[in-house]
């Protein structure tokens, strides 16, 4: 075989492959379209020709962002302008999948790894943007628990962390608010230190067990002692007299 046969072929070969897409960073420019599933989306690194002349890819519209999802589980969280991503090109035309055809069909166009495939991952970043490094968050970080993190080098960072010891933290600057039906602690301590404890509940109960062997200290004070061994000074016709102890029924 002619050995500048092979060698057209080859030129050729990699002419057609630099033509299709691959895996690139991307800054997100638009979430309009977010609560839809899409982004706008700039390719940053030009791509270059044989004669090393760059062009600049245009800014690509309506792109799908992957979140884990599924039907029933989502998690979610806010994207902005300026947020780093991965772009990936699927292999063939995803449009039809894309509006909800998740039955076997045909792409609806026969094009191959073409910038209309594109599909963004988030989390892309500049190492400076690293959400391993400490100097990215306003509160104590540690990046050997698995933590949540909002607001971050705000002042209204919050984090919940779950730690390599086994321990759960949350921090928030504000209102942690909770709305359930029922809430079960099962402890052997809860600890409270906060100024004030406010509670629109008109009756506050315990086992029987608990009343009669536990106690609940108020300002130094015993209320057990207070409420059950408590006596009372007066005066009956002069003479200092003295209440007998409450009786419990």
């Amino acid at each position: 075989m002619d050995d500048n046969f092979v060698k057209d072929v080859g030129a050729l070969a990699r002419l057609e492959i630099k033509k299709m897409n691959y895996p690139q960073a991307g800054v997100i420019v638009s979430v309009e379209r977010l609560s839809d599933g899409f982004i706008d989306v700039q390719p940053v690194v030009s791509k270059l020709g044989n004669d090393l002349t760059k062009a600049d890819y245009p800014i690509l519209r309506d792109v799908p962002v992957i979140f884990p999802s599924t039907a029933s589980t989502s998690f979610q969280f806010p994207l902005n302008q300026g947020d780093g991503v991965l772009l990936i090109f699927t292999q063939h035309d995803s449009t039809n999948y894309i509006n909800g055809t998740k039955d076997l069909h045909s792409p609806s166009m026969f094009s191959f790894l073409g910038l209309h495939h594109a599909v963004a991952i988030v989390g892309f970043n500049p190492y400076l943007e690293s959400p391993h490094a400490a100097n990215n968050y306003s509160t104590p970080f540690d990046n050997t628990s698995v933590n949540i993190v909002h607001n971050k080098k705000t002042d209204k960072e919050v984090r919940f962390s779950l730690n390599a010891d086994g321990s759960m933290s949350l921090y928030s600057p504000s209102t942690v608010h909770v709305n359930s039906k029922d809430i079960v602690a099962e402890c052997e301590t809860i600890t409270a230190n906060c100024e004030t404890i406010t509670t629109t509940a008109t009756t506050i109960e315990a086992p029987d067990a608990v009343v009669n062997t536990k106690d609940v200290i108020v300002n130094g004070l015993s209320v057990y002692e207070n409420t059950t061994k408590h006596t009372h000074r007066y005066t009956d016709d002069g003479r200092p007299m003295v209440t007998d102890m409450p009786t419990t029924v």
